[in-house]
């Protein structure tokens, strides 16, 4: 410890800053740490730290800016002073109090400038830079990966890249050291650059670091080097031919074009972020926007490999007549619809009440040899008994069976089988295409159902018990040995009343469960007042309706899958 002045007695000591002489044989600069430790009556001492945050020399004796030139001359008499002033850091213990005049002030080294700059409590600390002594400066990690905060404010002259340099250099301290521990292998940074192609070459060592430079990465504990493991995308070229590249100049290797072909495009519903009104509500534009996506969707299914996609010169046109985001169980067609079902050579719907009063009004506006099917009646019951193979099977329909059975996918096949035969009775030409089409489908209905068994796998017998929206879910806990624990109404075409919600409530106590799933497009503040009652974890799961997430039967599977190993394997 090293003295470096005294606490001054012509101005004010105040417990949060204090003044300091400092001794004719030493300094005091910018950001240097100090600490002084005054006596206090029946408490003992108290250590004050601080930072210098302004330094001031001056004559003592001169009253006059003139007088500089008469102390030159030699006829008035004067000292020089020089005095800084401290802003307190921390106090130890806490009590604040002034440190009195003329207690000595020392420069804080090891650990009392770790002390004073908190460095002692960090216990996950990152490289921030040197100071102008040259000592190391740490930041708390738990302030910037989210523990207690996610925020980096850099502030600095525009223009010269100081800010984006100092960025880069945080981002290398943390890849580049043991800070992350085991979060190191899965933490990524993406960078959003703007700066031109300097950036292109993070990956290369910097030929003009100096020894200096080096000495100063050593002093933090950090290799000297370039980025270890990245990767660098960027805008394609317009010169339409050929195979995309990246539109640089300085460098292309390593750098992969980035972009969105035509079937992404349509495929993810891509089509709106050309419209600056596409995502608000109260537009026109946005449901224009969202009937055209979910056309080209339609349009693009299936097509692969291709640097184009084809619009148009389909064998089968498809509309719904239940919207996808809208609960079939409280649908009700209207004169809106007669049109769409009046021109259709195939009807499909579900049937088991599932859509309601869909039923009549097809029979009462399809036309004269259109085909009506109702998949309920072409699925054999997987609950009845069924005959021998050489009767006719007893069907969902004649069965009563519950209506939501695409959430089993082995049924799922069956819906696939019926819509197939369906079609090539009204167009026998496309029958070679439709085999296709199924066959193909019915592939992908093999590795979704690999990816269900696979996520439910970890999770024991035990855990595997739902409490959903409605009853909604029987055949998928059949199929997946998953037990159905309750659901909150019978009645999903209504909300739920407050006894239905109390009586909930009670039932999963009573169960023991730790979560309960809302199901997509359904109230989701009565579940949720069913969780807060039995103090449990809320879920989702899709079920009769699709969004923008998930707006195929494969994705809202899927996410129905992960969904269930993320809430109930723990």
């Amino acid at each position: 410890m090293t003295d470096v002045g005294r606490v001054i007695g012509t101005r004010d000591s105040q417990p949060l800053e204090f003044w300091v002489g400092v001794a004719p044989e030493s300094y005091l600069q910018l950001d240097d740490v100090v600490a002084v430790t005054s006596a206090v009556p029946e408490r003992g001492d108290v250590t004050l730290y601080g930072l210098v945050d302004d330094v001031r020399a001056f004559y003592e004796g001169a009253k006059f800016d003139s007088d500089v030139f008469r102390v030159q001359e030699g006829v008035l008499p004067v000292d020089v002073a020089t005095v800084a002033h401290v802003s307190v850091t921390r106090v130890e213990p806490e009590l604040f109090v002034p440190p009195r005049p003329g207690q000595a002030v020392r420069r804080a080294t090891g650990e009392e400038r770790d002390q004073a700059l908190y460095f002692d409590r960090m216990e996950r600390r990152f490289a921030v830079g040197l100071a102008r002594d040259g000592e190391p400066l740490w930041g708390n990690l738990e302030f910037l990966d989210g523990t207690r905060g996610a925020h980096v404010n850099i502030s600095g002259v525009s223009g010269v890249a100081t800010k984006t340099s100092y960025a880069l250099f945080l981002l290398y301290g943390l890849f580049h050291s043991d800070v992350l521990r085991e979060d190191r292998t899965n933490s990524r940074a993406i960078i959003f650059n703007v700066k031109g192609e300097d950036l292109l070459f993070l990956d290369k060592p910097n030929a003009r670091l100096s020894a200096e430079e080096s000495a100063k990465y050593a002093a933090l504990g950090l290799p000297e080097g370039h980025f270890q493991d990245i990767s660098m995308w960027a805008p394609t070229s317009r010169n339409p031919i050929g195979e995309p590249v990246p539109d640089t100049g300085s460098r292309q290797e390593g750098v992969t074009p980035y972009f969105w072909s035509l079937r992404q495009f349509c495929q993810d519903h891509l089509l709106r972020f050309l419209f600056a009104e596409a995502d608000s509500e109260s537009s026109q534009i946005g449901f224009a926007v969202s009937v055209a996506e979910r056309y080209l969707e339609r349009a693009t299914e299936g097509q692969r490999g291709r640097g184009w996609v084809e619009i148009g010169g389909e064998r089968v046109t498809v509309d719904a007549l239940i919207p996808w985001d809208t609960n079939p169980h409280t649908f009700q067609p209207g004169e809106e619809h007669v049109a769409l079902v009046s021109q259709a050579r195939l009807i499909l719907f579900n049937g088991l009440d599932l859509e309601g009063s869909v039923r009549p009004f097809f029979v009462e506006h399809a036309p004269a040899g259109s085909q009506l099917i109702t998949y309920a009646r072409s699925i054999p019951s997987p609950t009845a008994n069924q005959p021998p193979a050489d009767q006719p099977p007893v069907t969902a329909q004649a069965a009563g069976d519950e209506a939501h059975m695409w959430l089993d996918i082995d049924l799922a096949r069956v819906y696939i089988a019926a819509t197939e035969d369906s079609l090539e009775i009204v167009d026998s030409d496309g029958i070679p295409t439709y085999r296709e089409n199924a066959k193909a489908y019915l592939t992908e209905l093999d590795a979704l159902q690999r990816e269900l068994e696979d996520e439910l796998r970890p999770i024991i017998q035990q855990q595997r018990r739902l409490f959903t929206y409605h009853d909604s879910f029987r055949h998928f806990a059949r199929r997946y040995e998953v037990e159905v624990a309750g659901s909150l109404t019978a009645d999903p075409a209504r909300q739920p009343t407050d006894e239905e919600v109390a009586q909930a409530t009670l039932d999963v106590k009573d169960a023991g469960l730790r979560v309960i799933f809302r199901e997509r497009g359904f109230d989701k503040d009565a579940i949720e007042r069913v969780a807060d009652g039995a103090d449990v974890k809320v879920c989702a799961l899709y079920s009769d309706m699709v969004d923008g997430k998930a707006n195929t039967y494969i994705d809202m599977m899927s996410a129905n899958a992960q969904e269930l190993n993320r809430c109930l394997r723990f």
